[in-house]
């Protein structure tokens, strides 16, 4: 009897982790302390932050390299610049690629913020969700500190996790007739 119990609390606790209902990777904290790779602003651009020696941030998966590349940048774009399209990545500090997906609609706003939405992919984030840089510099494009996040909404869980909470929902659903029969 103990052991179905135990079984059936894994089955729910493992299925409930798969049902959560946004991702977030970020690269850590102190941004002061971040690697920050950025192209000048020309037809295309790419921005990549790192930090190794940063702390995780709590509810959140990190810390982790967050990386953007667009295809081509708003011509004439000096203080604010916008981009249609480009690719989001995430790579584990080990260099394993966690995620990658295409970007629309973004946004730079020269010396503070890069921001885009991400594109809905039915392999990972069914909604979309956004990146965001938070990266300070100054007038020659010398990076000061940064920070870059990704949230990832409306997570698909995989078949497995919904027959690992039916499974546990059967043997609840079992545990309670029984008892009812063993108790009247």
């Amino acid at each position: 009897m103990r052991r179905v119990m135990l079984l059936t609390l894994l089955a729910l606790a493992l299925s409930t982790a798969g049902l959560a209902n946004q991702i977030r990777y970020n690269t850590g904290v102190p941004a002061n302390q971040a690697n920050v790779t950025m192209t000048p602003f020309a037809a295309a651009f790419a921005v990549s932050v790192i930090c190794p020696t940063c702390s995780p941030v709590a509810g959140q998966i990190s810390p982790v390299e967050i990386s953007l590349m667009t295809s081509t940048l708003a011509s004439g774009c000096s203080s604010f610049c916008t981009f249609s399209d480009g690719t989001a990545t995430v790579d584990s500090l080990g260099g394993v690629q966690l995620f990658t997906d295409t970007v629309s609609n973004g946004t730079i706003i020269a010396g503070s913020i890069i921001m885009a939405d991400l594109d809905p992919n039915p392999g990972f984030n069914a909604a979309g969700g956004s990146v965001h840089f938070g990266i300070t510099f100054d007038s020659t494009r010398q990076v000061l500190v940064g920070n870059g996040s990704m949230i990832l909404d409306g997570v698909i869980p995989e078949p497995g996790t919904l027959s690992l909470l039916g499974t546990g929902l059967i043997c609840l659903g079992g545990m309670a007739t029984r008892k009812l029969k063993l108790g009247a």
